[in-house]
């Protein structure tokens, strides 16, 4: 009975042994805790392009990290930057092209997760369709509201007592290709950007149900010279040719009675416009044309169609006597 006894006493020192050998391996590392998204939310039904819109989500922050970073992306590239208040995020958003569009929301988590890996990167994807806008950030026949929400990123956005609502914005590319600006598209070259820098003024509109019907820009460059203007003038047509059909040059006849020496000097002058000439010592060169602009209000008119079928209009040239300043003029409606 005695050597039992003396079995049984090693057994139970043997795994009294062993229990505390497992508890002195147990593994007591604090790891890391990913926080977690929520789902994507937008707050339009509808979306153009160049129109901005907001997405929405949610954060409940991780525990334990290092480091966390979150960030929003639109098929892949990084367009802004987002925000969070108290665990609410929201980023504001355009698109330049029609088309399914998928936005992903990251959340990077950096710390010590469980299997030794360093981070951890939650996301919550959504996809949205953007049609394209009939002219700018717009629709025809968006309401005035409507209106102004999509023009709520300017600064100098105004609305006048008749309704009509008026931003002013530069107007470097020589061309109303809403896409290039809001792009930020500098393929052109130094000298013509320079060359054609203006001030535009836009105005936007509204017939008696207070729908979009009609936008027009006085667009006044910052060089004066009679020079630069016919250039400025005349590469803007070139432009605009990208996205509409430009009927020939034709000038204003309504109210306004000319000598047959001026018909004559009219008639030239539109004849090396409609074949390519853009020089102002060609176009003009004994300064007659530019004294029937100053003194008897001689405009030049360019028709335009959008080739997508949806904007009609006229560019044309205009001497403002009051201010001695020469600008162009834009008009343009919905076809239907």
């Amino acid at each position: 009975m005695k050597k039992n006894h003396n079995i049984s006493a090693c057994l139970a020192i043997f795994m009294a042994s062993l229990s505390l050998f497992s508890c002195s391996s147990e593994d007591d590392t604090q790891y890391s805790t990913a926080g977690q998204l929520g789902d994507i939310s937008v707050d339009r039904t509808k979306i153009g392009t160049h129109q901005w819109f907001t997405i929405s989500s949610s954060y409940v922050p991780g525990s334990d990290l290092a480091s966390e970073k979150i960030q929003v992306s639109i098929d892949g590239k990084l367009p802004t930057t987002i925000k969070s208040i108290n665990g609410e995020l929201s980023a504001e958003i355009y698109c330049t092209t029609p088309g399914k569009h998928t936005i992903t929301l990251s959340a990077i988590n950096n710390g010590l997760f469980t299997g030794d890996a360093t981070q951890q990167v939650i996301t919550k994807t959504k996809q949205i369709e953007v049609v394209a806008s009939d002219i700018r950030c717009n629709f025809w026949y968006d309401t005035r509201e409507e209106t102004m929400e999509n023009l709520s990123h300017y600064t100098t956005r105004a609305i006048s007592t008749d309704g009509t609502i008026n931003i002013v914005e530069d107007d470097i590319y020589g061309t109303i290709d809403y896409s290039s600006e809001a792009k930020g598209d500098y393929t052109q070259s130094t000298s013509i950007v320079s060359d054609l820098h203006a001030e535009r003024y836009v105005s936007y509109k509204f017939d008696a149900n207070n729908k979009l019907n009609q936008i027009e820009y006085i667009c006044t460059p910052q060089d004066q010279s009679e020079s630069s203007y016919f250039t400025h003038f005349l590469e803007r047509i070139h432009y605009m040719q990208q996205d509409y059909n430009c009927s020939e040059y034709v000038y204003n006849t309504s109210n306004v009675s000319f000598s047959e020496r001026e018909k004559n000097a009219i008639m030239s002058c539109l004849e090396k416009m409609n074949n390519g000439e853009t020089k102002y010592e060609n176009l003009d060169p004994d300064g007659l044309i530019v004294s029937l602009m100053q003194n008897k209000a001689l405009m030049f008119l360019c028709q335009l169609t959008s080739k997508d079928n949806k904007t009609k209009g006229a560019i044309g040239s205009y001497y403002d006597w009051q201010n001695e300043q020469y600008s162009i003029l834009f008009s343009f409606s919905p076809m239907n």
